[in-house]
């Protein structure tokens, strides 16, 4: 059976529905004016799965993670012929620090080829983010864990930033139990620090590990 609606109750409905409008316009569709990404494309590594929208952001890519296997920074003649290889000049360049990063941290036999996703911009790794956990990123980069997966974004990375997200993959994959957030976090940090320091040390020399006998 219908029944109708007062003229009260009517009033009510429609400023409920303006209130939930606007709401929905001021915050529940934050990241609307952010395109999605395009098409991915891929890179395989020996190491990792890149993925890419455009040879633009590739192109940016590489001239932000500029390491060689050296451990050093690479300085590149943009005219040669291997430039025009893009694909293999960042392919060399994605596995050497990721072998850094291990030799760092001591952590060999990773056998898992992580995926790495260059996003364009900080805004539309922020718009991932938000639709991966329906909340506000306050990272410049992230893992993840379960998904064996990179989150970047080309506005201001370096091979820092690439090489502390690669040990948060190790460390997790590397321990039968992965360590605490924080010092798992201790560990990325001292990667990021690290990577451009040699380590070399005399084979004679002990290296000592416990705690002090005072």
């Amino acid at each position: 059976m219908k029944t109708k609606l007062c003229h009260t109750e009517i009033k009510i409905l429609k400023a409920v529905s303006l209130i939930s409008l606007i709401i929905l316009l001021a915050f529940g569709n934050v990241y609307a004016d952010i395109p999605d990404p395009g098409k991915w494309q891929q890179i395989h590594t020996e190491k990792t799965i890149l993925y890419f929208q455009s040879i633009d952001d590739l192109h940016q890519f590489n001239t932000r993670i500029n390491y060689d296997l050296n451990c050093q920074k690479s300085e590149r003649i943009i005219d040669q012929k291997v430039a025009s290889n893009l694909a293999d000049t960042i392919a060399k360049q994605i596995d050497a620090l990721f072998g850094r990063t291990q030799e760092i941290l001591e952590m060999q036999g990773f056998t898992n080829k992580i995926i790495i996703k260059i996003f364009k911009n900080k805004q539309q790794l922020n718009h991932a983010f938000f639709e991966l956990y329906k909340k506000e990123c306050n990272a410049r980069a992230w893992y993840v864990h379960e998904k064996l997966t990179v989150y970047i974004q080309l506005d201001d990375l370096h091979e820092g930033m690439l090489a502390h997200e690669f040990a948060h993959a190790i460390i997790d994959h590397y321990m039968i139990i992965p360590p605490p957030g924080k010092a798992a976090e201790i560990l990325a940090r001292y990667v990021d620090t690290h990577l451009y320091i040699n380590n070399t040390q005399s084979s004679s020399e002990a290296q000592l590990k416990g705690y002090s006998i005072k």
